[in-house]
């Protein structure tokens, strides 16, 4: 049995890890020894229900689970200090177990596994998540050109010439690696795999016609790349088309900034409903919805984003509000015209997304061309037979 060290800076313990990194080493775990390392926040380590049922499942499926706390309170040594200690406990473990291979999510991971593989001869899974100095720059975060930007542009040339093999999330983002010049001469095996969802849980429970009101639904965080005002000035237009439509959102730390939007755009608050929920209740609430909305700021860097949401809403029945310029989302909403997208963010492109989507979630065979579009990009089960193939062939 082939041994697996993953490593992770994201949360286990938060609503991500638990859908994208727990889903998939359950079942990855029937067949591989799993080591995972991952970077929990403060409190998410202080929530001791929840990190004991994290505990509990992980244990369950025979992962052996090694949490580390993640700093962020001081910029220039947070990360430097995070990689350090990620990198003594993967040596701890490699020099403990028979470990074959080290499969990283995103960047962070991999730079702490690069000098486990030179050191004592891994095979490096890099599951890039994205383009990260890419999103750094279009975030905001980083100026153009700056030194963190040029240094992290140098060690990804290393990570991407160094890993036996690479995962990206979109088939969009595929010509710009195959064009990484750095790569012409010794180019590793590349496989995409979306943000999959477990389509055995979201799945469709309700149709259109069940519904009393419209509802018109949004699940996860908003910020940098999610764009709240534009999803609220969509569902005004919304209830102008239709003044009994309600606007239900799962979110976990914003609900302040969601009222401060919403009250700019002058929409009556009792239309709107916020929840705080756990990550096994979504279902339930996705599935009250006739309409969803995924709307991301366009850039280079996501051209490489999976929204995990879109699978999430597909798989049970809802159609979906995208835009252009966000990874595969136009291919696959167009694949049997299961949503609509914005070309533009103005007005007029906003009510006229607000009228087809109205319009699209009154077709009778909806639900059904929506779970049959998660069942083709999103499913679980094909996410975690690409990976096993990648794990076997390494």
């Amino acid at each position: 049995m082939k041994q697996i060290l993953y490593i992770s800076y994201d949360g286990v313990c938060e609503p991500l890890g638990i859908s994208q990194i727990i889903s998939y080493l359950e079942i990855l775990s029937k067949d591989y020894k799993i080591y995972l390392i991952s970077f929990e926040k403060n409190k998410e380590l202080k929530n001791k229900i929840n990190l004991l049922e994290t505990k509990k499942r992980l244990s369950r499926a025979k992962i052996k689970w090694i949490p580390i706390k993640y700093h962020n309170k001081f910029k220039l040594i947070s990360k430097p200090y995070d990689i350090l200690n990620g990198l003594m406990q993967s040596s701890f473990i490699i020099l403990n177990s028979n470990i074959d291979i080290i499969h990283t999510r995103s960047y962070i991971p991999a730079l702490i596994a690069l000098p486990l593989k030179i050191l004592f001869n891994k095979k490096l899974l890099f599951d890039i998540r994205g383009f990260w100095p890419e999103e750094r720059i279009d975030g905001g975060l980083w100026k153009s050109g700056s030194i963190y930007y040029r240094i992290l542009k140098i060690l990804e040339i290393i990570l991407f010439k160094n890993s036996n093999h690479i995962v990206t999330l979109t088939e969009a983002s595929l010509p710009i690696i195959n064009n990484f010049h750095f790569l012409k001469e010794s180019r590793p095996g590349i496989s995409v795999i979306p943000t999959c969802t477990n389509l055995n849980k979201f799945r469709i429970k309700n149709t259109y016609h069940e519904h009393s009101t419209f509802t018109f639904g949004y699940v996860g965080s908003f910020g940098t790349w999610y764009l709240l005002d534009e999803t609220i000035k969509l569902f005004k237009e919304i209830s102008l088309l239709k003044p009994e439509a309600k606007m239900l959102i799962l979110n976990r730390n914003e609900h302040q900034k969601i009222i401060k939007s919403a009250k700019l755009a002058n929409i009556d608050l009792n239309k709107i409903s916020i929840y705080k929920v756990d990550h096994k209740e979504v279902p339930l609430y996705i599935q009250k919805m006739n309409a969803a909305a995924s709307l991301i700021k366009p850039c280079f860097s996501k051209l490489s984003s999976s929204p995990t949401k879109l699978g999430e809403y597909l798989g049970c029945g809802i159609p979906c509000v995208g835009n252009v310029g966000v990874g595969d989302v136009e291919n696959i909403l167009a694949y049997k015209n299961t949503g609509v997208i914005l070309k533009d963010f103005n007005h007029k492109e906003i009510h006229m997304a607000a009228k087809n989507i109205i319009e699209l979630s009154k077709d009778k065979n909806i639900s059904k061309k929506c779970r049959e579009t998660a069942l083709k990009y999103f499913s679980l089960e094909k996410g975690v037979n690409k990976y096993r193939r990648i794990y076997e062939n390494l």
